[in-house]
């Protein structure tokens, strides 16, 4: 059985000099970036990241749903200029928030974010990604100092095929959570047409993991979960092909694109950001657990809900338009992300887990 699928893709392009560009750092400090689900797994680490940069924080989020969560460990709230723990649904309290800040950037990430939970709550998945993100772009109607917009949807808003997703392919989806993210993405791209004359850019990413996130059936957290109390796990689909990414280079790559806006360079409607490679559950699952001590045990059963059994994304765009492109292979993207679960559950000290995602993000950045 395949373990893996390769995207051959181009080189990119070098970009021009003397056209803006500068370095991350010194380009984000004193930035006001407000931010939807920066209570989230990768909201945490996005609002980490900027705030170490020296970037003004609106955040505007639920509470997490489940402990431990990178939220309450690393006190994100006390990062933010403005922590509002609030409904992305409710549109009169994400309009007075969104108002009162007065960000240059909005990033929206606030998602039902689960494949198996949108089976079980498909309307509340519906209202929260799709309708959710109505609102987030309807409470920016008004923002005169906003000047862009990025919108985080996801690579499952592709209406599956066998090959590469390229940002023209379809949108469309026959499950749920699916239908759902290209749902936001359609409306995104409606609202940017129609109201604003700033840049309002999606951008879809693959499989994405890192140290931090222990949501409810997703891979990596489970198998930590079980690892850590010498469980074995248990996995459905192990042939199933997925584009696996570190959090900080997807990270990296929406920091990219919302720098590019900002200094209002041409940017496309949508980027995908995403390996060349995809790997199979089970290669994940066995580089994970040869990592642990001791090593990790699993076992298979059918899944009881349809996924794609393949997806890979073509970044070529990202590569060619922004610089950005994937520099963690596949065996290091699995090392920092047990690596830091190992430390967490080995009770070190939050400060030496943020120190290890900084210094991670500082290394991809300083590449930039």
């Amino acid at each position: 059985m395949e373990t893996s699928l390769s995207l051959k893709l181009p080189h990119p392009h070098p970009l021009p000099s003397g056209e803006g560009i500068t370095p991350m750092t010194s380009f984000w400090r004193g930035k006001r970036v407000f931010i939807t689900g920066h209570s989230g797994f990768k909201g945490s680490w996005l609002t980490l990241w900027l705030e170490s940069m020296g970037a003004k924080i609106g955040g505007y989020s639920l509470l997490p749903d489940y402990t431990p969560n990178l939220y309450s460990l690393l006190t994100i709230a006390s990062r933010c200029e403005k922590n509002h723990i609030a409904d992305i649904r409710d549109l009169s309290s994400l309009s007075a928030a969104i108002g009162a800040f007065a960000p240059q950037l909005v990033i929206h990430l606030a998602a039902q974010p689960l494949v198996r939970r949108s089976y079980r709550e498909p309307l509340d998945t519906i209202s929260i990604n799709a309708l959710g993100t109505a609102n987030l772009l309807e409470a920016c109607r008004k923002v005169e100092t906003l000047q862009a917009i990025l919108v985080v949807t996801s690579d499952k808003c592709y209406r599956n095929a066998s090959t590469a997703h390229r940002e023209d392919d379809a949108l469309g989806g026959s499950d749920i959570y699916s239908a759902s993210k290209a749902c936001a993405d359609i409306l995104t791209h409606a609202y940017r047409d129609s109201f604003f004359d700033i840049p309002v850019t999606t951008v879809r990413s693959g499989n994405v993991i890192g140290g931090g996130d222990w949501s409810e059936d997703r891979l990596i957290p489970d198998a930590v979960r079980a690892f850590s109390q010498d469980l074995p796990l248990t996995i459905r689909s192990p042939h199933s092909l997925r584009p696996w990414q570190h959090v900080a280079e997807a990270t990296l790559g929406y920091l990219m694109l919302a720098r590019a806006m900002l200094q209002k360079n041409p940017v496309s409607s949508a980027y995908n950001f995403g390996p060349d490679r995809a790997f199979s559950v089970e290669h994940v699952i066995r580089q994970c657990a040869s990592l642990w001590q001791p090593a990790g045990q699993w076992r298979t059963e059918p899944s009881a809900i349809a996924e794609a059994p393949t997806l890979l994304l073509d970044a070529s765009l990202a590569q060619r338009e922004l610089g950005w492109k994937p520099q963690l292979s596949f065996e290091e993207t699995i090392r920092y992300t047990i690596d830091w679960y190992r430390d967490y559950y080995a009770k070190k000290p939050p400060a030496e887990l943020y120190h290890a995602m900084i210094s991670l993000c500082a290394r991809l950045g300083s590449v930039d």
